[in-house]
């Protein structure tokens, strides 16, 4: 019997779905948001951003260094991670740098 391999390939896909059911699901545990930094609390691995309270393993790095260490109240940050039974916990997480802003009036007039 000779079947078409298109038709193979989508077969083999099929049965790994079935066999594989937390493969399927897996994208439906994940999150990803930006926001700002509210609260920052090192010795606990913990950060909240807009409200939300999140893990903050040492292992998510950035310069070398866990990223728990580098994060400041009023930072805008992107990140994304898994959701877990009891808080969801960062697996990716980048402090976006902005300009310093200058507040509207106090331009220099010349």
């Amino acid at each position: 019997m000779n079947m078409n391999p298109l038709r193979l390939l989508a077969t083999a896909l099929a049965a790994l779905a079935l066999a594989c059911p937390t493969f399927a699901l897996s994208a439906t545990n994940t999150f990803e948001n930006v926001g700002v930094v509210e609260d920052v609390h090192p010795a606990a691995g913990l950060v909240v951003v807009d409200g939300q309270t999140y893990r903050l393993p040492n292992r998510v790095q950035q310069q070398d260094s866990p990223v728990i260490f580098l994060v400041r109240q009023g930072q805008t940050v992107s990140f994304s991670g898994k959701l877990t039974s009891d808080l969801p916990e960062i697996e990716s997480f980048y402090i976006i740098k902005q300009a310093p802003l200058v507040p509207f009036g106090s331009e220099q007039q010349q």
